[in-house]
C-alpha cells in the first residue's frame, strides 16, 4: 500500500527506500487547501473517526484518483 500511494519505493535485490514528499510552496491556492483540510478533519474528528481511519480511507481514495 505504501508502494502505490507514493510513500515508499521498493527495489528488488537493494531495498526499500523512503520517497522524499512534495510540500507545495506557500501560495494562496496551498492555504486555502490548508483551510479546507483542516475544517474538514474537524469534521470527521467531531463524528468520532480516529486519525488512523481518516488517513486509511484517504490512501484509499487518493490511490483512486486519475492520474494527473
Amino acid at each position: 500500500m505504501l508502494d502505490q500511494s507514493g510513500i515508499i519505493n521498493t527495489q528488488h535485490g537493494r531495498g526499500t527506500y523512503i520517497l522524499p514528499q512534495e510540500i507545495p510552496h506557500n501560495t494562496a491556492e496551498s492555504e486555502e487547501l490548508d483551510r479546507l483540510m483542516k475544517e474538514f478533519l474537524a469534521k470527521l474528528e467531531n463524528k468520532g473517526y480516529s486519525g488512523a481511519e481518516i488517513l486509511a480511507v484517504f490512501q484509499r481514495n487518493l490511490r483512486q484518483m486519475k492520474p494527473e
